[in-house]
């Protein structure tokens, strides 16, 4: 199988791996992990104490929708119906321009905080960067500053609406949010008892027109009686007079709700926008023949119903009369839920949406289901007109049909009682709605006024460090997977593994003194039952058969990077062969920077190269080391031509007879990448040992040494991970996997 390529490489380093891989790469990462928790936890802490604290305050209020469609004008308005979208209209009240410019100068007038002026309200501090040099900030400035700092919120399924204000100063949003709740709730009040009291002074002026003309029909009678003597008249004129009195009144007085209903329906006009007024002219000119012819027919049945009574006061006791009443009465009721039904039919196909019951868009849509509906009153109160003058007409002729004598008076008669009865009605109406108007308190009520907040809203501290808290561990953990991908290097044998690569040996990284040092490199012979030894001794296994199906008789051990550990691991492996009682070679081919020596305290001189080139005999060279079955050549005296040595016939020879004198002979080379006496020494070697360190050697390098080695014959060098970290590599403490079995485990 070929090596992956670099690029490959990249594009599989992160994916398919196991936890363990991950917590390896968190554990490799702790330290970035645990500087960014750090940087960040104190960048947050100092955002909270450079930031300027922010405080909140809360006033609650409440939209009473029972008291906003109590009756303010009697019997001559239809009410509003319960609208879902009331709130809703409310809020656009609170968040409208008009009452922010309100609240903005009432807290203009007021200018301080405190009683005693000391503390200045800052919201209404001109800009510092304006140059004309204000004492006070505009209305308008002011109006815009809410917008950043006054919020309104609606509580679910409530009519509760709550007004938010922040400000640098505790005071300061306590005062805002009151100064809303107030001017609000003023400004309902003053709504509120407006209607009424233009309703009211209607009344009043119709009041003291009707007492006019009271005074002055009462003056006129009393003038003709005191002329002519005349007292009284007859029953039959009398009866007539009161029937075209109490008629004339009752058309009188629809005449005024006639009139306070056009008024109010002009009102409502006005309210609709100038891009609306084609709704505003199908508002007056709606018109249902049917509809009408309704209200015309339910104006007669009334307007006979009230005449039966009147022409027999004591119709309850008769039985006729009775029932005739009832007619009238079912008549009426039959025709009025017609009449409601057709109405909401002609106001959906006028008003999408606006019928009873259903929720309106808005506000224009409610001004204007509601002009639509005090048009359709109106045209019933014209209906109940007409049909009162077809009754005064008819009674008109009886009227006339009186001695002449007795015309005058009764004209004066039948004007004083008009006067008088349309007089008292018109009183009662002013009396109930002035106490209406006293009475008016509005639909608002503060329930809750803003109290001084004792901490601030903002900056949270808690909130933000724990915010800090999780963005330094996100941002720590994304550095060190991103800085893993960019570092390249073998960490775990499933990097190995991945490339297709042949794995002979791990050699642990171990703690507590059982790892190869320069002092104790040789623990195959100090402590041959640490994990370590036990390691080679593994390693020294698998190299038994891997060259068909026997143990390779020469070996070479090289590593891609200088300082990967290749020198140790020959020394050890040797240990390992010659504890089978094998007698092992080990030479020292580095002729650049050998050191294999000052494992085994034998001689550098004479040495192999002494050999190569004639100078010494071969029995001259072989050292005994203090390790039983194993024996050392060292490297000679230096020389630059080391390459043209590696590959003489004089090498060949060199290599063909030590592998008579001994089973096992172990090269130790430079690295592959320091220079090319490994490449050539692998073509004389019957196995190949590429050392790799783990956390050291980049994937680059390895494929690079790789290639170079196989060049030549195509072998595959097996590999040996020397200083692999449990704990770095997988998060796994020492001691799990059997690796704390050994009792030299935990020695020194």
């Amino acid at each position: 199988m070929e090596p992956k390529t670099e690029q490959e490489t990249k594009k599989s380093r992160i994916p398919e791996v196991s936890i363990q891989v991950y917590l390896g790469i968190i554990n490799r990462g702790k330290w970035i992990i645990l500087s960014t928790i750090i940087i960040f936890i104190v960048a947050a802490f100092l955002f909270t104490r450079l930031t300027p604290p922010v405080y909140k305050a809360t006033a609650s209020i409440l939209i009473n929708t029972r008291m906003a469609q109590s009756s303010i004008f009697l019997d001559v308005l239809k009410r509003w119906e319960n609208d879902k979208n009331f709130t809703q209209n409310e809020m656009e009240i609170l968040k409208s321009k008009s009452l922010a410019s309100e609240v903005a100068q009432r807290l203009l007038d007021r200018k301080y905080l405190d009683s005693a002026k000391l503390v200045p309200i800052h919201i209404i501090q001109p800009d510092k960067d304006r140059e004309d040099y204000r004492q006070y900030a505009t209305v308008d400035e002011i109006v815009g500053k809410f917008d950043k700092i006054v919020d309104f919120t609606e509580l679910p399924e409530t009519d509760v609406i709550q007004i938010n204000a922040k400000s640098k100063n505790a005071l300061e949003a306590a005062l805002i949010a009151n100064t809303f709740a107030q001017v609000y709730y003023d400004r309902n009040i003053r709504a509120s008892r407006a209607k009424s009291q233009a309703f009211r002074e209607f009344l009043e002026k119709q009041l003291e027109d009707k007492k006019r003309a009271l005074s002055q029909s009462e003056d006129s009678l009393q003038s003709y009686m005191d002329r002519y003597g005349i007292v009284s008249l007859d029953d039959e004129s009398k009866k007539l007079i009161d029937k075209l009195a109490s008629l004339e009144s009752q058309r009188d007085e629809t005449n005024i709700n006639i009139q306070s209903l056009s008024k109010l329906l002009t009102s409502y006009q006005e309210q609709i926008p100038e891009q609306q007024k084609t709704v505003a002219k199908a508002i007056g000119d709606a018109n249902d023949p049917y509809i009408r012819m309704l209200q015309e027919q339910i104006a007669k049945l009334e307007v006979q119903r009230d005449v039966t009574v009147a022409q027999n006061p004591s119709i309850t006791e008769k039985e006729i009369y009775s029932r005739k009443i009832s007619e009238i009465d079912e008549q009426i009721k039959s025709l009025r839920n017609q009449l409601q039904k057709r109405t909401n039919e002609f106001l959906g196909n006028l008003l999408p949406g606006a019928q009873t019951g259903t929720e309106t868009a808005g506000y224009l849509k409610q001004i204007i289901q509601k002009s639509i509906e005090a048009k359709m009153e109106l045209q019933s109160l014209e209906a109940k007109k007409k049909a009162l003058d077809a009754v005064i007409a008819s009674y008109e002729g009886q009227f006339g049909q009186l001695p002449s004598k007795n015309i005058s008076f009764a004209r004066l008669q039948r004007s004083k009682s008009s006067n008088e009865k349309l007089y008292i009605t018109i009183q009662e109406k002013y009396n109930e709605a002035l106490m209406t108007e006293q009475s008016q308190f509005g639909y608002v009520e503060i329930i809750d006024s803003a109290k001084v907040p004792d901490r601030p809203a903002s900056p949270k501290v808690f909130l933000i460090l724990i915010l800090g808290l999780f963005l330094g561990v996100f941002i720590g953990v994304v550095i060190v997977f991103f800085k893993e991908r960019l570092d390249l290097k073998i960490q775990s044998p499933e990097d190995l593994k991945r490339e297709g690569l042949t794995l002979r040996g791990i050699i642990m990284q171990m703690k507590n003194g059982i790892k190869p040092s320069e002092d104790n490199p040789l623990l195959g012979l100090s402590q041959p039952f640490s994990p370590i030894a036990e390691a080679f001794k593994h390693l020294r296994t698998n190299l038994q058969f891997v060259v068909n199906g026997n143990a390779p008789r020469t070996i070479l051990i090289t590593s891609t990077s200088p300082a990967e550990g290749k020198t140790t691991i020959l020394a050890n492996l040797a240990i390992a062969f010659g504890q089978l009682g094998k007698k092992v070679l080990t030479v020292d081919t580095d002729l650049r920077k050998p050191n294999l020596f000052s494992y085994f305290d034998c001689k550098i001189e004479p040495g192999l190269t002494d050999f190569l080139m004639g100078r010494t005999e071969l029995e001259e060279i072989i050292q005994s080391t203090r390790v039983e079955n194993v024996y050392f050549i060292g490297s000679g005296e230096r020389t630059k031509n080391t390459s043209e040595l590696m590959s003489s016939e004089q090498m060949k020879e060199f290599i063909a007879d030590v592998q008579n004198r001994f089973d096992i002979i172990l090269l130790d080379s430079p690295p592959v990448l320091a220079g090319t006496e490994p490449t050539i020494l692998s073509l004389l070697a019957d196995q190949l040992l590429l050392v790799v360190s783990a956390g050291q050697t980049r994937h680059s390098e390895l494929l690079r040494a790789i290639e170079e080695l196989s060049e030549p014959q195509g072998k595959i060098p097996g590999i040996v991970l020397n200083k692999f970290n449990l704990y770095r590599a997988y998060g796994i403490p020492y001691g799990r996997y059997g690796y704390g079995y050994y009792p030299y485990a935990n020695k020194n």
